[in-house]
């Protein structure tokens, strides 16, 4: 029985000695999840200004790649990853690396391109601060050389290249175990100043409780991309020193679930104008109402009470507040005219009121 960084349950996997599973689970999840918040958030995007910005493209790249990443890993399952090196045929291991090959250059261009998308968000968003943008556009630069500086390394990490899926020809290859060592502590400290970068300005804002919950969960997803780089460096000894690298994979799998929760993180980063739009849309067929209500029964209005006064010879007011969406023919386009409406009203005035 062989063992892994995943323990021995990931070990013993399946009766038939087949741990596919390990890349089948996270690469569903992946090509389920990450479609479906990228068309919301292009669909955000069009309601809110009409247009893509460079995020926006940044994160279409990167899906990209990592769902091409996802169904080439699912490929190379049908063509002996998953299964014991020593059960191969010499087709199979040949194109079983060669799947791998091409799959590490594909998750490297995606982890980085979402790191990227969500730099450039922080620079919609806080690009006017003289430090912050200056920051951030260092931060894009070192991203852009490591992915340029990684792929290079993975396609040229043999010579000539295609030693690295026919083991069997003359040639020498780098050590990938370094290599893949130096590449996570890359991640791991790209993802700490990604996700600590901005916490002085988010901290600062203020704003509905939506927004502070939304901004929890990015937080706390930005943990979760961080823990799973760890882990991931945490199974680079056992990748780099086993003889079964078609069974041993759960560094494969713990590639796949950083990559899938960075481009989750990246897309939701973006989402924050939906709870905007859902407010919007609550304000059409909604009212907006103080805690205490008025008993006034007129339809469509509703009415904001302000405590009576205690003495008679003061006067109390109540503040009338309506919202309409209808639309309008001096409306934008795909748009509503919003009107806001108030009214104050006085009770009537009492008798020594009117004697005085």
């Amino acid at each position: 029985m062989t063992l892994n960084s995943g323990g021995e349950a990931a070990s013993q996997g399946s009766e038939d000695g087949n741990v596919a599973y390990l890349v089948y689970a996270p690469s569903g999840v992946l090509l389920f999840i990450c479609p479906i918040l990228l068309i919301l958030r292009l669909w955000v995007r069009s309601r809110v200004d009409g247009k893509l910005k460079a995020d926006d493209l940044t994160a279409l790249i990167a899906c990209f790649f990592g769902l091409l990443t996802s169904a080439v890993l699912i490929a190379s399952c049908q063509h002996g990853v998953g299964r014991h090196w020593a059960d191969l045929g010499v087709i199979e291991r040949r194109d079983s690396l060669k799947y791998l090959y091409v799959s590490r250059v594909m998750d490297k261009l995606s982890l980085d391109l979402a790191k990227c998308s969500v730099v450039l968000f922080y620079l919609r968003v806080f690009g006017k601060i003289r430090w912050f943008r200056c920051c951030c556009i260092c931060l894009m630069v070192i991203i852009g050389g490591h992915c340029f500086a990684a792929v290079f390394a993975v396609l040229f990490q043999c010579q000539p290249p295609r030693k690295a899926w026919r083991t069997s020809i003359d040639g020498a290859c780098i050590d990938n175990g370094q290599f893949w060592l130096a590449n996570a502590g890359f991640s791991i400290a790209t993802d700490v100043i990604i996700l600590m970068l901005p916490m002085r300005l988010v901290f600062a804002l203020r704003g509905p409780g939506l927004r502070r919950v939304a901004l929890t969960v990015l937080f706390a997803l930005g943990l979760f991309v961080l823990a799973a780089s760890s882990l991931r460096m945490m199974s680079i000894d056992a990748l780099a020193t086993t003889s079964d690298i078609t069974y041993d994979i759960t560094y494969v799998m713990w590639t796949i679930i950083e990559v899938q929760v960075a481009l989750v993180t990246a897309n939701l980063s973006a989402l924050g104008p939906l709870l905007g739009l859902c407010h919007q849309l609550k304000g059409r067929t909604g009212r907006y109402l103080s805690p205490s209500k008025s008993s006034d029964k007129r339809p469509g209005v509703s009415q904001s009470q302000w405590p009576q006064p205690h003495h008679a010879d003061h006067s109390a007011m109540s503040i009338v507040i309506e919202r309409s969406g209808e639309a309008h023919p001096e409306a934008p386009p795909n748009g509503v005219l919003q009107t806001t409406e108030f009214s104050v009203l006085y009770p009537p005035a009492s008798d020594d009121s009117l004697r005085r």
